[in-house]
């Protein structure tokens, strides 16, 4: 058995490539093996800065409807992308809504509490949450949701990591024995998913570490020699992390004899 490691860094990459989406030519016969070996792929390290958004442009917005007596009024508030926390978020929201109601946070039971400005019957006010932000309220997508002025409502439990992973494909090789997840699906599927990453505990600005020493997600490779490979990164939704910061990463193969 041998080793050979192959260390990326993203910042060193083409103008077509993205940090989420990274091309990689590898000099022929600088990773291969002989015909009587195979080789299989993990990664043993991997990081990157959490300077992740946890509002962008696509939880960054709601619907504000108001219905007095019989005409109806939406708009749609949106707020600044940014790093928001808990006390932020509810003060970016309460100015939206300051006409109609406000928002507050309630730190013993981490929700939002919606308050109707007007304690009248007319008019009335509701939410519609209708982007991803209903993710970090926790409550139902695309349903209006009352603002009360006789009892509070409130949201769920807040969470304010817009996602708590980062899944690492490595594409454009063949692979004899995938790895196989339902975590973006609710099937389960085989794909070249090579590690799942664990950012929610990882302070804002701070540092993403990975690092894998027993290969317990290796993958074996269907080809005897590797010239071009693909990187992808998503979050455990599914999405491309569009947002991502550079990244340096260590790619193991490690080669055997065939049996």
């Amino acid at each position: 058995m041998r080793y050979q490691n192959l260390f990326i860094n993203s910042y060193n990459k083409s103008n077509a490539d993205k940090n989420y989406d990274y091309n990689l030519s590898v000099p022929e016969h600088d990773i291969s093996c002989e015909v009587d070996e195979e080789m299989s792929l993990c990664i043993t390290n991997f990081n990157t800065p959490n300077i992740f958004y946890n509002l962008t442009d696509q939880n960054n917005k709601f619907i504000l409807k108001v219905i007095n007596n019989t005409v109806t009024t939406t708009a749609t508030m949106v707020i600044p992308i940014g790093v928001y926390d808990v006390y932020t978020l509810a003060t970016a929201m309460d100015t939206l809504i300051k006409a109609e109601g406000h928002i507050v946070y309630a730190p013993l039971i981490n929700k939002f509490s919606f308050i109707k400005k007007n304690s009248s019957v007319n008019p009335q006010v509701f939410f519609n949450i209708h982007t991803d932000l209903y993710k970090i309220l926790n409550v139902p997508p695309n349903v209006d949701i009352p603002m009360l002025p006789s009892e509070i409502n409130y949201s769920g439990l807040l969470n304010m990591n817009r996602f708590q992973y980062l899944l690492i494909y490595i594409t454009g090789i063949t692979c004899y024995n995938q790895n196989i997840s339902n975590i973006t699906n609710t099937q389960f599927k085989k794909s070249n998913l090579v590690a799942i990453i664990n950012r929610a505990d990882v302070l804002p600005y701070g540092n993403i570490c990975y690092v894998e020493i027993n290969e317990n997600n290796k993958i074996k490779l269907g080809t005897n020699k590797i010239t071009n490979l693909n990187i992808k990164i998503t979050d455990e939704f599914g999405n491309l992390l569009t947002d991502l910061g550079d990244w340096t990463m260590t790619l193991k193969f490690v080669i055997t004899k065939k049996i």
